[in-house]
């Protein structure tokens, strides 16, 4: 599933993400680098493939008794020879783990010396991340799979890549495509690379629909469908904008590949960016498109993919926090301030309800924090990079400039392109390009937990507005909008330096003021009354959701009941229906249909509810609906989760969950 709404999805489709966006390597130059010659034969009804090839390695610095390679143990009956320099070969292939090998040829070679390899193996029949052959579509990354044989730290290579599939399949893949219209007939097609990069491919029966343009995008569609040229030229706004943003795009085109659910769910994930491409399944692919999710995996295009980081200081928000970035610049610039302002607080609807300032705020009230610079784990990155993270990239953007801040990234991704950048290089950068020092944004975004709690008080003497901004230390220093709002629509807005522990303002006015509100468009992250009090509400829920995404049921289970004894006797939150939703889910996963259906109806009877959430406890309700057999049911599940969908916005997702399950037989 796409990041729609519940923090266990999230969470099952974003752990893709973070191992996608591995570290990368400093870019070879010339001749060192690693040059393929892959002739892949893809046999997708037997699930299987068999490659054949050769390996140049450059010269090494020393003298070479062994020669490492990874290959994916999903492959099998490696064959290697050494076929240079001469003297060296075959070699003595020896296997170390389970994907690693050692080839010792018969004599060192020397330095100066480049290497030649041809080898040969076969495999493919397991699923594994981000890896699946088979007839309804196959998706293979070499950036979560060694599914080719990579050397050392060097993960990236280039070279060509030769496809045979059986004919009426067609293949996607990283590089420039050669193929002519007849070797497409016949089933084979070849692609050339010359950027470093490590090799991505799909293969189905795909319906294709293309966009030209400065950047050519592309669909490959599993079946046609309607909305295909909305993609296309959604996905085509997006990149050029990010190329503004974040410098040229590193690849010759760009394509949304479609992959099948099931083999997608079990490889783990729903969405995964590799290098010039996108897979996406197919659930996400019958929904509208959603610029933000899209403007995510795009943004990974350059944060992640082309710019890796050394270390593991700053790398989330080097690589998930940008791209989440990229993102929220995506929707500011294409669909307005107003979704941009909807999006900074509770997020964008179709996509995650967690990636966003509210969401942030209701893990930091239950305790579910750390700092942005050291985040550790597939789990706590998205949960934090991608709700308070690209929130504070924006915030920083703001207080150098936004056009200042686009020139900085662009002489990242220029300067980086295909090399890791740490932390401290990276701003490093930043205080160069902005001209100032940044030591204080740095330190009280990155380097400490939780965010601002102001506090503003006023009142109007005649002519004047005297208002004053209180915080508690831990200080936090920024340029704050503040807006006094007339009983006539009058309106007066001025920004505020606030630092210290009190910061006050006196300020003319000629109209009778109403109210003041600070950050009326929630510009920077920070405590509100309101959000306060519905985090604090929700916080045996989001612990629960947060132990059910680790997969921790039991625990998940006890502070769901624990909270249900807590519940207010002003239930304005719908903490109750959420709670409950929450056990349903953790029995659904445990196959205690009958339990979950009274959960799930207990949540629909409670007395507040959740619009967003609404259409998914109907779809969960018609999932256990199918497993018992319950007609009646299932077929009101339905159609009262077509009608909350419809409610909600029409794009939580849930139709098109509800529309892969199997609806129950009648009674004979």
């Amino acid at each position: 599933m796409v990041r729609f709404i519940t923090l266990g999805v999230l969470f099952v489709s974003a752990s893709l993400s973070a191992s996608a966006q591995a570290p990368g390597v400093d870019k070879p130059a010339g001749a060192s680098l690693p040059q393929y010659e892959l002739n892949i034969r893809l046999m997708p009804e037997a699930h299987k493939m068999e490659v054949e090839g050769t390996l140049r390695l450059p010269p090494a610095d020393s003298n070479r008794e062994s020669l490492g390679l990874r290959l994916s143990e999903v492959m099998r009956d490696l064959h290697v020879e050494v076929v240079e320099p001469p003297g060296a070969g075959p070699g003595d292939l020896k296997k170390r783990t389970t994907s690693e090998w050692a080839i010792e040829p018969a004599r060192p070679i020397a330095k100066g010396e480049s290497v030649l390899l041809r080898f040969s193996y076969s495999g493919g029949e397991q699923i594994a991340v981000v890896f699946y052959l088979g007839p309804d579509g196959s998706f293979v990354s070499g950036v979560n799979q060694a599914w080719y044989p990579q050397v050392g730290d060097r993960l990236r290579g280039r070279g060509a890549l030769n496809f045979s599939v059986p004919p009426g399949y067609s293949v996607y893949s990283v590089g420039r495509n050669g193929t002519t219209a007849s070797e497409a007939a016949r089933g084979n097609f070849r692609f050339e690379v010359t950027d470093p990069v490590r090799f991505s491919f799909g293969a189905g029966r795909y319906s294709v629909i293309s966009r030209s343009g400065s950047v050519p995008v592309s669909v490959y569609m599993l079946h046609p469908r309607d909305n295909a040229e909305k993609y296309a030229t959604g996905c085509f706004n997006i990149l050029s904008l990010l190329v503004q943003e974040f410098g040229a795009y590193p690849h010759p085109s760009f394509a949304i590949v479609e992959v099948p659910d099931d083999p997608a769910e079990k490889a783990g994930f729903s969405g995964a960016s590799v290098e010039g491409f996108i897979f996406a399944n197919t659930r996400s692919l019958d929904s509208d498109f959603n610029t933000a999710y899209y403007g995510h995996e795009l943004g990974h295009q350059w944060w992640g993919n082309l710019v890796g980081f050394r270390g593991s200081k700053g790398a989330s928000m080097l690589s998930e926090g940008m791209a989440q970035f990229g993102s929220l610049l995506a929707v500011e610039a294409l669909e307005g301030d107003a979704a941009a302002e909807h999006y900074r607080r509770t997020g964008y609807p179709g996509y995650s309800q967690w990636q966003d300032g509210l969401g942030y705020l209701k893990l930091a009230a239950a305790g579910i924090d750390h700092r942005l610079v050291d985040i550790t784990g597939a789990t706590l990155s998205h949960q934090l990079s991608d709700s308070k993270g690209f929130l504070v990239w924006d915030a920083l953007s703001r207080a150098i400039g936004p056009g200042q801040f686009s020139e900085v990234l662009r002489s990242v991704t220029q300067q980086y392109q295909y090399k890791s950048i740490s932390w401290e290089e990276f701003t490093r950068m930043v205080e160069a390009g902005a001209r100032t020092d940044l030591k204080w944004f740095f330190d009280q975004w990155f380097e400490r937990t939780g965010a601002p709690d102001w506090k503003l008080t006023w009142k109007q003497a005649g002519p004047a507005l005297h208002g004053a901004i209180t915080q508690t230390a831990p200080y936090y220093r920024a340029s704050v909008e503040i807006e006094a709002d007339g009983k006539h629509n009058q309106k007066l807005i001025r920004t505020v330096e606030v630092n210290g522990p009190e910061t006050k303002f006196d300020w003319p006015i000629d109209f009778e003021v109403e109210s003041v509100e600070l950050d009326p468009h929630f510009r920077l992250l920070h405590w509100t009354p309101q959000y306060r009090a519905e985090a604090t509400a929700l916080i045996n829920w989001t612990r629960g959701i947060d132990m059910l995404a680790n997969n921790k049921l039991e625990e998940a289970l006890r502070q769901f009941n624990d909270g249900l004894q807590q519940v207010p006797s002003r239930d304005v939150y719908g903490v109750r229906f959420e709670l409950e939703y929450g056990i349903a889910r953790v029995l659904i996963k445990q196959t205690k249909m009958e339990e979950a259906r009274e959960h799930l109806k207990l949540a629909l009877a409670s007395p507040s509810q959740r619009a967003e959430d609404l259409p998914w406890v109907y779809a969960a309700l018609a999932t256990v609906a199918s497993a018992l057999h319950d007609g009646n049911t299932f077929r009101s599940a339905v159609e009262s989760a077509k009608a909350a969908d419809r409610a909600a916005g029409g794009r939580t997702g849930a139709v098109e969950s509800i529309n892969r399950l199997q609806a129950p037989e009648p009674p004979r």
